[in-house]
């Protein structure tokens, strides 16, 4: 789903986000969402597989990730020298201080690349290479106020 719905960075958004990106694995086997900045104001995604939260990230808030790191977040880890996961790390030490200098350079789109479709290398009128669904969320706002209706 595209949209500025899903925009996890915002913590008031954060929890129904990740419900609806379940629910929806849940139903339709995956469910991801990435949010990159191109002003480096942070990156973020969720990988969620058969209404399970594989890995929810947001470099904003590490302490609301869910999950363990895998694939490129994991080697880009290794890397350099974090064998646990960045949220665990003390967050006045040096190695996490290198860290989220970059965020280790990983960012949604490297992630997004390897676990589904390369946003930055696909031409728009290029075809899915799997099934895809792709709807277009609502705006937040209107999502809130259909919420508070019901």
């Amino acid at each position: 789903m595209t949209g500025q719905y899903f925009a996890l960075p915002y913590p008031e958004q954060m929890s129904q986000v990740t419900e609806l990106c379940r629910d929806l694995s849940a139903r339709f086997g995956k469910a991801q969402l990435f949010f990159h900045s191109e002003q480096n104001t942070g990156e973020s995604w969720l990988i969620a597989e058969r209404g399970r939260v594989l890995r929810r990230w947001i470099t904003e808030y590490p302490e609301l990730a869910l999950g363990e790191p895998f694939g490129v977040e994991r080697r880009l880890l290794d890397a350099y020298g974090i064998t646990g996961r960045p949220e665990d790390l003390d967050p006045d030490s040096d190695l996490a201080r290198d860290w989220s200098a970059t965020w280790g350079d990983c960012w949604a789109t490297t992630v997004a690349a390897e676990s589904s479709i390369d946003p930055t290398a696909t031409a728009p009128d290029t075809g899915a290479p799997l099934s895809m669904l792709v709807a277009r969320a609502p705006a937040w706002a209107a999502h809130v106020e259909a919420a508070k209706i019901n």
